[in-house]
């Protein structure tokens, strides 16, 4: 299935192994639309920011992270702000802010600390991480491309919490497509249960700053 704006971080058909909702696939289509927005709230709750395009999601879609300096105490990784990390796609260290070819930074010469969403460059990289702001350029892949089970019993809580008619005119007419949310407002909507179970699947440098 699909949400909107991308794939859904979990199936209609997966949402009723968790709740009887009648016989047959009659109201899929409604579970599926509701599925894409709790995924959008779960992740503006965990501290996801916006993706390169499209609303906040969990899913792995693409970032684009402009970043203002390494991680204290370890010059050689720099935090992109979203976990877990699926791949990189790009790098570049320029404080012209031109990231031209000659600014890339080598494919070899870097390495993913996908849980803690940082990127590291090897101890014998050519490049190193700038400390001048939004001079380190990194595009990577990010977030889950097999939702653990226990993100989909969260979900499926979400979108049962939504049948059962809590706050449901502030969520029904929630569009997914490039809306920004922030931690507070997604809180405000998903039941305080999902809100604390979501604390494993947090960026918490999004917390901390």
């Amino acid at each position: 299935g699909r949400r909107e704006g991308g794939l859904l971080l979990f199936t209609a058909a997966q949402f009723r192994e968790h709740y009887k909702a009648g016989e047959g696939t009659a109201m899929d289509t409604l579970f599926e639309t509701l599925i894409g927005r709790v995924d959008g709230l779960m992740a503006a709750s965990c501290g996801f920011p916006l993706p390169d395009s499209g609303g906040h999601t969990l899913e792995d879609v693409t970032y684009t992270r402009r970043l203002d300096r390494p991680v204290y105490g370890y010059p050689l990784a720099i935090d992109v702000g979203v976990m877990p990390i699926v791949s990189i796609t790009s790098a570049y260290v320029d404080e012209t802010w031109a990231f031209g070819a000659s600014t890339a930074v080598a494919a070899g010469d870097m390495e993913i600390d996908s849980a803690r969403g940082w990127v590291w460059l090897t101890p014998d990289a050519v490049s190193s991480w700038s400390t001048t702001p939004r001079s380190n350029k990194v595009v990577v892949v990010a977030g889950w491309a097999t939702t653990p089970p226990g993100l989909i019993a969260l979900g499926a809580a979400a979108v049962r919490h939504i049948l059962d008619g809590n706050r449901t005119g502030s969520i029904v007419n929630l569009t997914q497509g490039g809306q920004s949310l922030t931690r507070s407002d997604a809180d405000a909507i998903l039941p305080r249960s999902v809100v604390d179970g979501l604390g494993a699947y947090r960026n918490w440098g999004a917390f901390v700053g």
